[in-house]
């Protein structure tokens, strides 16, 4: 029941030289209600604590997107919590020194064309001295691809309905049907589909000292909201920017 303190008893099988497990528990719609992290090992272990990342975010639909706030993905045993940044179209800035707190930037369901030209130009120096932009697209790619053309190269084809199935290293994931954008690329060969998905759902290509990564789903939508393996595809999603603050200075 909702607000009252409940217990829960549970049997873990033996997990041989595992310092720990992770478990959670999911309401009637498979979304995760509670998780938490368990050591197993000696008494005087210390759990790793989880450093925080920052992330900027322009969504119209900025609600759908805050389950990502306060959310923890593990990266080569190193777990980070995502701390959003939400920016109003008006309130994004013009120099891109004002975004170096942020370790990436998430652009979904975004009319990105109210952007002036000298908030397009700060997001693109951004990129190019090491930022990492994340843009979703799906239902909303007609509005989101337009406003970015000049950065990524990609117009919006049609959005349908996808059946994505996961490799063997992400068989928590299952499969999940999701409404996709087609992608038209400009210059595809520049672009690394990432291969944990049949077919491929996530691109990336590298730019300037930064990166680019695309999306042919929206983060936004329900589907991918309510599915159990979501935090398997956002760890695909945000790993290689994980994997530069593991190697940052803290």
């Amino acid at each position: 029941q909702k607000g009252v303190p409940g217990q829960v008893e549970m049997e873990v099988p033996f997990l041989g030289n595992a310092s720990y497990f992770y478990f959670e528990i999911l309401d009637s719609f498979g979304t995760a209600a509670f998780s938490g992290k368990v050591l197993t090992g000696e008494e005087n272990a210390v759990e790793t604590v989880a450093r925080d990342v920052y992330i900027g975010v322009l969504s119209d639909q900025y609600s759908s997107l805050e389950y990502l706030d306060g959310l923890t993905l593990e990266v080569e045993n190193q777990p980070f919590t995502l701390q959003l940044v939400q920016f109003a179209a008006q309130e994004f800035p013009m120099r891109a020194d004002e975004l170096s707190s942020l370790s990436g930037i998430l652009i979904d369901a975004f009319d990105t064309s109210v952007l002036s030209a000298q908030q397009f130009d700060c997001l693109k120096s951004w990129v190019t001295d090491g930022g990492s932009l994340f843009v979703g697209t799906g239902t909303e790619a007609a509005k989101v691809l337009p406003g970015l053309e000049k950065l990524l190269g990609i117009k919006a084809g049609d959005v349908g309905e996808v059946l994505y199935a996961f490799s063997s290293e992400m068989s928590r994931a299952g499969s999940a049907r999701l409404y996709s954008a087609s992608l038209l690329f400009s210059e595809e060969e520049a672009w690394e589909s990432l291969s944990f998905s049949s077919p491929g759902c996530i691109y990336r290509r590298d730019y300037g000292e930064g990166s680019l990564t695309v999306s042919a789903c929206s983060l936004t939508d329900n589907t991918f909201r309510q599915w159990t393996g979501r935090e398997d595809v956002l760890c695909q999603i945000f790993h290689e920017e994980l994997e530069k603050e593991i190697g940052g200075t803290w």
